[in-house]
């Protein structure tokens, strides 16, 4: 019994700490939770109910991601200064006809309709999560703002071009197989590439998070940016032999950098030259190596074999394998999978199509 009044103080002791947390971070939207079914809350009678009741806005916050939390939370933050510039308009619960003006201020000192949708959505879900209150949103009139932002402000989206497997060959007879940093380079575009990554699950993979079988190598991809839930990812890369073979980059890689097996060390981190011993090591910092140290030394490195760097980027691993892999009829289904894409759309913005692939089709047509 009193295991059991044990652990139920340290989760009400737990919950209010996220409450003072929850306070302290988002204050933009305090008012939120004196409107709608929050004001019910009160009218609570059991005194432990009452307890955890405190805790439940910070629950209800952890439903989204914190980045978008506090995108929202700056984007309701700034509609709520701009409502207090003017005597009749009310902030929170809003009308649409001023959420409306709102937008259309934005738009005309914006050069791109961003603005205006993220404090579209920041309005919505402060009104939504107050549960009961009209959310002002939903009229016909700021949807109509938001669509004509998209149509005045938007611009055609410049996409990096897609790494080859005729580049990863040129960057892989570029570099030395003794040389840690530049096994690094190679382990990192392999890897990047085979495993359609993006930068954060590259830096993110630790030792523990691989292993070795005789035809494949598997990485369990802990936190992906569409993986809301953290269940993880299972990525399996074939052993090729061939000269840009991930599965030996990643073997020879580990060797050089001195990583044991059951190490829950960040494989990718940065790396220091000692002068007196002619040799690089990685540093013994923790943190993952940064995206501009990762984007600079790959953007180095095309450079260096002749490409013009402000054509690349990092995700343009991910997009060319994807290229490549979607014009070799691989199926739309293991594709997906692969490449850990939630929707058919996120998936098919990666793609290039081969002009072969794109002939096919008034090929098909029997003319």
């Amino acid at each position: 019994m009193f295991g059991n009044m044990a652990i139920s103080c340290m989760l009400l002791l737990f919950i209010v700490l996220l409450s003072q947390e929850f306070e302290h971070n988002f204050i933009g939207i305090s008012d939120v939770f004196k409107h709608g079914i929050w004001t019910t809350l009160k009218d609570i009678k059991d005194p432990s109910l009452r307890e955890l009741s405190g805790g439940l806005k910070s629950v209800v916050l952890a439903s989204r991601q914190p980045a978008t939390i506090s995108s929202y939370n700056g984007a309701f933050s700034r509609w709520k200064r701009w409502a207090d510039m003017f005597e009749e308009v009310v902030a929170f619960p809003a009308e649409p006809q001023y959420v409306s003006l709102y937008l259309l201020s934005l738009m005309q000192f914006s050069k791109s309709p961003s603005p205006i949708i993220n404090a579209y959505y920041g309005i919505s879900w402060a009104h939504s999560t107050a549960v009961g209150v009209v959310d002002p949103t939903s009229n016909m009139l700021p949807r109509l703002v938001v669509e004509a932002a998209k149509r005045q402000l938007g611009r055609e989206t410049v996409k990096k071009d897609p790494i080859t497997p005729d580049i990863l060959e040129k960057i892989v007879s570029s570099s030395s197989e003794s040389c840690l940093k530049s096994q690094r380079l190679v382990t990192m575009c392999l890897i990047c590439y085979a495993g359609f990554l993006r930068y954060n699950e590259m830096a993110n993979i630790c030792r523990c998070d691989i292993k070795f079988y005789d035809s494949y190598l598997d990485l369990f991809i802990e936190k992906a940016k569409n993986d809301v839930y953290r269940d993880g990812n299972h990525v399996v890369i074939a052993k090729t032999g061939t000269v840009t073979c991930p599965y030996n980059a990643l073997q020879r890689y580990l060797v050089l950098a001195n990583i044991a097996p059951d190490s829950d060390e960040y494989i990718f981190r940065s790396i220091s030259y000692f002068k007196s011993a002619g040799v690089y090591k990685l540093r013994s910092d923790p943190k993952p190596i940064s995206y501009t140290n990762a984007r600079e030394v790959v953007l180095q490195r095309l450079a260096s074999i002749g490409l013009n760097p402000k054509l690349f980027g990092l995700h343009s691993f991910r997009s060319g394998a994807a290229s490549v892999s979607a014009n070799s009829g691989v199926s739309y289904r293991m594709f997906k999978r692969h490449g850990r894409w939630r929707s058919e759309k996120a998936k098919d913005g990666y793609v290039k199509d081969s002009l072969l692939n794109k002939l096919q089709v008034s090929l098909s047509l029997g003319i």
